[in-house]
């Protein structure tokens, strides 16, 4: 006895035809003679373009301090050049951290959550935004941080969705 749920892409290959428009042979498609359509346009989602998501690598002890991603034991980040210069560069922007969760319990929640798993969890006091200040390529700036060893990502952040009837 057949059951439906043997072969669940039967039938399939119709709908699929049906879907992107194709038709059977010798058919010609009633808008045949009309003027053919654009694709419509999909927007990506759009960035911020002068904002950064950056993430520090995982066991850095960078906290953000009087407005600047700071090495707490005073062992990186600041203590090369190639650190130095681009963060001299970005001078004049604003730093914030991700998370609005106080660091000590974020690190708190980590801990508890790393002792309830036995998983490492990542270190949510290690990501930090970056407004950059007028005038900077963010690109040009992204891929600079992208090259230093103390950090493992940069991102640009997504614009807030509209407000929904907008």
């Amino acid at each position: 006895m057949y059951e439906a749920t043997s072969r669940p892409w039967r039938g399939w290959g119709v709908w699929l035809m049906l879907a992107v428009g194709c038709t059977a042979p010798g058919r010609v498609p009633a808008d045949a003679g009309a003027e053919p359509r654009p694709a419509p346009v999909v927007e990506a989602p759009r960035a911020e373009p002068d904002t950064l998501e950056i993430k520090f690598r995982e066991g850095q002890p960078i906290r953000l301090r009087n407005g600047v991603p700071t090495d707490v034991e005073g062992q990186g980040l600041l203590t090369h050049a190639q650190a130095r210069e681009l963060l001299r560069q970005v001078a004049g922007g604003q730093w914030t951290r991700s998370q609005e969760v106080s660091e000590e319990t974020l690190d708190a929640m980590r801990a508890e959550g790393q002792q309830n798993t036995g998983q490492p969890l990542p270190d949510l006091n290690l990501y930090f935004r970056l407004r950059l200040p007028p005038g900077l390529d963010t690109e040009r700036i992204a891929t600079a941080f992208r090259q230093l060893p103390e950090v493992e990502s940069v991102q640009t952040v997504p614009r807030p969705a509209p407000p929904p009837g907008r």
